[in-house]
């Protein structure tokens, strides 16, 4: 078999479908193989192999990343594709420096070729964190959709575990992440007293119970104790019966008649009845109804949110 030789043309990154976050990303490569005497391969379908180095003398099981195109056309020695449309890319940080080795048949060409300052737009893509450790976010997108666009270096705020090599463990001292389910955020309090439970020394990211601030009801009762007037003096008549003439005044009769006779007349009771009456006091026990929900809470909208730990 010829020698053959080539040249790589475009080590540009195209990254194809950038925009859908779901898609993987690929780097578009031209390239020319020539013979040894410098003029093109023939025309035809070649199989190629790509790999990505992290050291352009690297041995060829070395390499971190590897793709197979079967019958990729060639055409005047050029070819074209898209590496990653075959193997995913996307456990590539694309933070260092990267060759790229193409292989015809069985033999690796070389020298391999550094990847130029373009692939780099691929760390956006997937994805260099932005921000810094401890930065918290809040989002619309599920855990899921959130590291596509975000990357691995934040987790859910659920009070969960963070591994110990994570940069806000070892550097900080955090072994759990706060617990923000369902959770308002205030700022921590520094001189104004405006948090009256908290002293700008208590640590920070600590759960406050929820309260209602002391306030009172306005209301009347009438707990005194009544007493009426006592003008109340007054007489009662009384009419007095007496015996028939024929009985005396002491014989017994069955029947008795109402009269004055005998100068009897109408007896009539003393005035001096003035008297009062007291009443027992009032005893109320006001008690309010209940009204309102499970909790206090202003008109609010949910996200989900999200700690960065490296």
């Amino acid at each position: 078999m010829k020698k053959i030789l080539f040249t790589l043309l475009v080590a540009l990154i195209g990254l194809v479908d950038t925009i859908n976050a779901q898609t993987n990303p690929k780097i578009s490569i031209q390239g020319i193989l020539r013979e040894a005497n410098g003029i093109a391969v023939p025309d035809a379908a070649y199989d190629l192999t790509l790999r990505i180095y992290d050291d352009i003398n690297a041995n060829k099981a070395d390499h971190i990343f590897e793709e197979e195109h079967l019958g990729v056309q060639v055409v005047n020695g050029v070819y074209s594709l898209n590496m990653g449309s075959n193997s995913s890319l996307g456990g590539l940080p694309f933070d260092q420096t990267y060759y790229v080795g193409v292989q015809v048949g069985t033999t690796e060409l070389l020298p391999r070729i550094e990847l130029t300052r373009s692939p780099y737009a691929m760390s956006t893509y997937s994805v260099t964190c932005s921000g810094a450790v401890g930065d918290i976010k809040y989002s619309i997108l599920d855990w899921n959709e959130f590291q596509e666009v975000n990357g691995d270096c934040w987790v859910q705020m659920n009070g969960q575990s963070i591994p110990s090599t994570s940069s806000l463990n070892q550097n900080y001292g955090f072994t759990n992440v706060p617990d923000m389910s369902g959770l308002f955020i205030r700022a921590h309090e520094w001189v104004d007293g405006n948090d009256p439970d908290r002293l700008p020394g208590d640590a920070v990211a600590t759960i406050q119970g929820e309260e209602i601030k002391s306030h009172s009801h306005n209301g009347t009762t009438d707990n005194a104790t009544s007493t009426m007037s006592s003008g109340g003096s007054h007489t009662h008549n009384v009419s007095m019966g007496i015996a028939p003439d024929d009985e005396g005044s002491g014989g017994a009769s069955s029947e008795w008649v109402t009269g004055t006779t005998n100068g009897i007349g109408s007896v009539t009771t003393s005035s001096s009845g003035s008297h009062s009456h007291t009443m027992n006091p009032h005893n109320h026990t006001f008690t309010t109804n209940s009204f309102g929900g499970a909790e206090t809470r202003p008109k609010n909208m949910n996200f989900y949110i999200y700690i960065r730990v490296n």
